[in-house]
């Protein structure tokens, strides 16, 4: 297996090599399904996601300056239908392959891509069409619910009140794939279909330095109904086979804090010398149906575990092993004792106070904490649940896969968790640039627009909202609220009221015509809950 491993990952990278001898900055299609080549272009600063020459392009090969540090990442799911035990995923080289091209009922799939710098309203945002009737997002300007990309003014360039894809940094893709495999094609041959689409959003933001090095991937789980009217207590992960240069001297670690898990060197690599990167997954956050609610990653039980725990293949073979790997433990079902490990050491910490769910949660560049200390050939995989996901509702999964390369193999971890604070902390790498399919993580109310204005504008806001699940059961915090909206001249008075209704969290927005009004300066105010913000505005007639 490992040396079939080994001849096709070295095929895969002489074909880069040979297309794209440009140095540190690679351009590679990502892409060709059903011998259909889609021609998908990453630039990223330092990395590169190649072609992928399978039918079921689901996973990623990476490489990072030249030498590759991925190898295959995907994923997997558990949960119970009917009261029946099922699971499946992507994880290619633990012969696990349970996803077919496509949405439930289809023959075939198809990637969608959009660049920032496509002209507006032409091929690739129209054939955005088809990918939004398979669920992909979009900015929907006139707010009727209905993807329309038309240039309604003719003025050749996209205004506000248009309709255009969602394009997250500098180039996005979507596209769909189905649990359809049949059960005598699958590792776990008892286990049949349960109509789950993953519907898959991948971008990259060049345009912020601290992201120069990292892919976004946004995984919605989606329910299609066909099989199951409820799928119950769905637990979803990430699996990733890293291969850092060398892929025998590969370590774990994790941060549950920061809801990262990677794989890095202790010391020099024979691809990458004295300073081998590390590679990265961190979790940006997780929401569910329509109005992006964000849930609460407290009240989850999570998971980061080895899924080779002994040189060579621990391979599930059977769901319930793949289950109890999700949930933490050792395939048989017991957890792992932190204090008593042969893969791993824990250094100036109490061993009794560790978490066993998070493997090696330590921090390797410290020297504290639970440390894997035997390197090898890793897997691994990152899990959150659970999940109830009824019929023709989704949960959706934004992470971000970052590469690191510091001073030394340990300054690579030290960089890997620097930008996984940076992308857990900051408001904008979780709404990806795009106003529509922007998750409310806090109230906002923005400039109106345009300003100065005659006789219209318009004013957007947020209202946030988390998700928590205690003993089992789901509540709403700031469901609904009460949101009021209010104009008001220089004088204080009162002049117009734009909202006063409950709400439940999403974005908005609301037009307010100033006809019956002199020219002057105006504010408008938001209160809802606790917030009140109030902004400036100038009609001029």
């Amino acid at each position: 297996m490992r040396l079939l491993k080994t001849l096709f990952f070295l095929f895969s990278f002489l074909s880069i090599i040979y297309s794209q001898p440009n140095g540190n900055v690679y351009t590679d299609s990502y892409g060709l399904i059903n011998n259909q080549n889609v021609g998908f272009p990453f630039t990223i600063t330092q990395i590169s996601i190649p072609n992928d020459n399978d039918a079921l392009p689901y996973y990623y090969y990476v490489t990072f300056d030249s030498s590759i540090v991925m190898h295959i990442g995907g994923i997997a799911l558990s949960g119970y239908s009917n009261g029946e035990l099922w699971a499946n995923g992507i994880m290619t080289s633990k012969r696990i392959n349970d996803y077919t091209a496509g949405s439930v009922g289809d023959t075939g799939g198809k990637i969608y891509y959009v660049k920032n710098d496509d002209p507006p309203f032409g091929e690739s945002w129209l054939e955005w069409s088809e990918a939004v009737n398979k669920g992909a997002r979009f900015y929907d300007g006139d707010g009727d619910g209905v993807y329309n990309p038309v240039d309604k003014n003719g003025n050749g360039v996209w205004d506000e009140d248009e309709d255009k894809p969602e394009i997250n940094g500098t180039v996005t893709a979507f596209s769909v794939f189905n649990d359809g495999v049949a059960s005598a094609d699958r590792k776990f041959t008892n286990m049949e279909p349960q109509g789950i689409e993953i519907r898959r959003t991948i971008w990259t933001n060049t345009n912020d330095p601290n992201l120069s090095n990292v892919f976004f991937v946004r995984y919605s789980v989606y329910n299609s109904g066909t099989i199951a009217e409820t799928l119950d207590s769905v637990y979803f992960g990430i699996w990733n086979d890293s291969d850092i240069g060398n892929y025998t001297d590969d370590l774990l670690g994790s941060s549950k804090d920061l809801f990262t898990g990677y794989t890095y060197n202790f010391g020099d690599d024979v691809a990458f010398g004295y300073n081998p990167p590390a590679v990265f997954t961190t979790l940006v956050g997780i929401t569910e149906n329509e109005n992006y609610n964000l849930i609460d990653l407290s009240s989850l039980e999570t998971a980061y575990m080895q899924t080779s725990f002994v040189p060579g293949d621990n391979v599930p073979t059977e769901a319930t092993q793949l289950r109890n790997l999700m949930r933490g433990k050792l395939p048989d079902g017991t957890l792992i004792d932190p204090c008593n490990w042969s893969e791993g050491t824990v250094v100036n910490q109490d061993c009794s106070s560790i978490d066993a769910s998070w493997s090696y949660s330590g921090n390797p560049a410290d020297s504290i904490g639970w440390l894997n200390n035997n390197p090898m050939d890793e897997t691994s995989l990152m899990s959150f649940g659970p999940f109830t996901i009824s019929a023709g509702e989704k949960v959706d999964f934004t992470l971000a896969y970052h590469f690191e390369k510091g001073e030394s193999a340990l300054g690579s971890v030290t960089e890997g968790l620097a930008t996984a604070e940076y992308i857990r902390n900051n408001d904008n790498v979780l709404s990806a640039g795009n106003e529509n399919s922007a998750i409310p993580v806090k109230f906002v109310l923005e400039q109106n627009y345009p300003n100065p204005f005659n006789p219209t504008t318009t004013i957007k806001y947020s209202i946030p909202s988390v998700i928590a699940r205690m003993s089992g059961a789901t509540t709403r915090q700031s469901h609904e609220l009460t949101v009021q909206l209010t104009i008001f001249d220089v004088l204080g008075r009162k002049v117009a009221t734009l909202v006063n209704a409950k709400q439940a969290p999403g974005n908005y927005k609301v037009k307010f015509n100033a006809s019956n009004l002199p020219s002057g300066i105006y504010f408008y105010r938001m209160r809802a809950g606790g917030f009140s913000q109030a902004k400036k505005m100038m009609l001029l007639k």
